[in-house]
């Protein structure tokens, strides 16, 4: 079985929310990012942090660079797909900001489509969830550090993008999953999204 190395997007500006989504409180008890660690080490992965925030230092948790600064998580995405091909590693990538999603949707992500070199979760209205994928590390890095260089020179750096141009596979959710990928971008996300 391949190693799993899992990162977990915290370097977004969180302008909306004010402050570093991943410290609010989960529903659950400790923090959304601490959570979402917690989760993908349950998995048996090799945790990492995605994005260079002061504000996470104190979690302990290794936090990868970005080679290429101002192109936004596809950065982050290039980085944990060097760090995991060094040994043929799988790698998953999670935001921070989803406070319910359940274990079992990452075990179904982490199953889905074994042949296919990305897999990223599909919501029911089709839209893509990009920061929610999984890649074979070693297949993946040169096309997404092509990706991660032209954004660099201005082109597109989106990774739902990336995922087209890799082919990507999709793991669709219900409608009735759809609460699961929640997430709190805002204060008023987290007082209409909580639930009771």
């Amino acid at each position: 079985m391949k190693r799993l190395v899992a990162g977990v997007f915290v370097g977004g500006a969180s302008s909306r929310m004010g402050q570093p989504k991943g410290l609010l409180p989960a529903p659950s008890g400790g923090s959304l990012v601490e959570r979402t660690l917690a989760m993908c080490r349950d998995l048996g992965a090799d945790v990492v942090l995605l994005g260079a925030r002061p504000e996470y230092e104190s979690l302990g948790v290794t936090v990868l660079a970005d080679r290429f600064v101002g192109i936004g998580p596809l950065a982050g995405v290039e980085s944990l797909l060097r760090l995991a091909a060094t040994d043929g590693a799988v790698a998953l990538t999670c935001p921070c900001d989803m406070p319910y999603l359940p274990a079992a949707l990452l075990v179904r992500l982490l199953e889905s489509a074994p042949e296919a070199q990305a897999v990223a979760v599909r919501r029911a209205d089709g839209r893509v969830e990009p920061l929610l994928a999984r890649y074979d590390a070693a297949r993946c890095l040169a096309p997404i550090t092509a990706r991660a260089e032209g954004a660099a020179r201005g082109e597109s750096g989106a990774v739902w993008r990336a995922l087209v141009d890799l082919g990507a596979a999709y793991l669709d959710v219900t409608e009735g999953d759809e609460d699961a990928l929640s997430d709190w971008d805002t204060p008023e996300d987290v007082l209409s999204r909580s639930r009771p």
